[in-house]
C-alpha cells in the first residue's frame, strides 16, 4: 500500500521513520538518494498500532541491532504471490508480475515528490 521498494520495506524504524503525530512515514529511497515523508495509508496504520514499534519493523533474526535485507523481503513477497496465484482457479491468472507493481505502484502512490515532504 505504500508503494515501497524492498530496501525501503526493510528499513522502517519505528521510532525513526514513522511520524507517529502526522501519521506519515519516511521512505529513504536509495536508488534515487532521497528521504520523503509518505502519508501512512490507512490499511498500513491499523496495523502499525498493534505492532511493537520501538525499534525496526522488520528485525533481523540473525545480525541482532539490524534489520532484515531487501533480499528477505523480495523473498517473502515472491512466495505471497505464488501462493495467491496457487490460489485461482485453473482458468484464472494473475495479469500482473511482481516487477510490474514495484513499476506501477511507487508513481501510482507518489506524492509531493518534488519538494520531498508531504
Amino acid at each position: 500500500y505504500q508503494g515501497f521498494r524492498a530496501a525501503e520495506i526493510a528499513a522502517v524504524h519505528g521510532s525513526q521513520s514513522v511520524d507517529w503525530g502526522r501519521r506519515r512515514i519516511l521512505s529513504k529511497d536509495e536508488k534515487a538518494g532521497k528521504e520523503v515523508w509518505r502519508p501512512i495509508h490507512p490499511l498500513v496504520w491499523e496495523h502499525l498500532q498493534t505492532w511493537n514499534t520501538r525499534g525496526w519493523l522488520f528485525p533481523s533474526p540473525v545480525r541482532p541491532g539490524e534489520h532484515i535485507t531487501a533480499a528477505n523481503v523480495s523473498n517473502v513477497l515472491s512466495k505471497a504471490f505464488k501462493r495467491a496465484q496457487g490460489g485461482l482457479k485453473d482458468n484464472e491468472e494473475m495479469s500482473f508480475t511482481p516487477h510490474e507493481i514495484d513499476l506501477f505502484l511507487p508513481e501510482a502512490l507518489r506524492i509531493d515528490e518534488g519538494r520531498g515532504t508531504v
